[in-house]
């Protein structure tokens, strides 16, 4: 009887390491998703325009027949506009680092994943598999502090969770809130039961990988 609770306790502690690693994990990836998105919809417009609108406004020079001299000095102030716009915000660069991030949260959830599918039956394997939660949760902490942000981004990403992004977490099997609490409910009755009316019998399908 204490092997059995001494299972459910580690097992309902590295749930809840599970829960909250899975939760952070797609929090965080999917920011970054769109934070990628948003700058990479707004560097690739704005790098094309500038070398089009300069290789006109340079034509224009060169030639004195391809655009009109008022289109031409038009054309010059866009393009100074969306220079200044370009070297302040840096859209390319905010681009490439999003997607370092990206990536490496992306990492995470496959050290996280390698985690809860290892398959762990012994009181020792539950204990090894709880440090290794414990370790990558406490990893975590580092890369949320080098998450910066942007106001304007975070609002439209709030927006999308509201509208689109339904499962935030990383994991779409730990998404099952029924599947957990039946299990959940179960260990409770394990641990409640009395040990000399009620023999008890540890079914390991239950307590691996929740």
């Amino acid at each position: 009887m204490n092997t059995t609770i001494d299972i459910i306790n580690i097992d309902e502690e590295s749930n809840g390491y599970i829960d909250k690693i899975n939760k952070d994990i797609g929090f965080y990836w999917w920011k970054r998703y769109i934070y990628s998105a948003f700058w990479s919809n707004i560097s690739t417009p704005i790098n094309l325009s500038i070398v089009i609108l300069t290789a006109i406004t340079t034509g224009q020079n060169a030639t004195q027949h391809l655009i009109s001299d008022h289109v031409s000095i038009i054309l010059g102030i866009v393009v100074l506009f969306i220079s200044i716009f370009n070297t302040f915000f840096k859209p390319y660069e905010q681009m490439t680092h999003n997607q370092e991030i990206l990536q490496n949260w992306s990492e995470v959830g496959e050290q996280f994943d390698e985690i809860y599918y290892d398959r762990v039956y012994t009181v020792e394997e539950k204990q090894s598999r709880l440090l290794k939660l414990e370790t990558l949760f406490k990893s975590m902490s580092s890369l949320k502090r080098a998450n910066d942000n942007n106001y304007l981004i975070d609002m439209i990403y709030l927006m999308l969770r509201l509208i689109c992004i339904r499962n935030i977490g990383w994991n779409d099997t730990l998404n099952n809130s029924s599947q957990i609490s039946q299990i959940r409910q179960r260990r409770e009755s394990l641990v409640n039961s009395s040990p000399r009316t009620n023999p008890v019998l540890i079914n390991t399908d239950d307590v691996i990988n929740i």
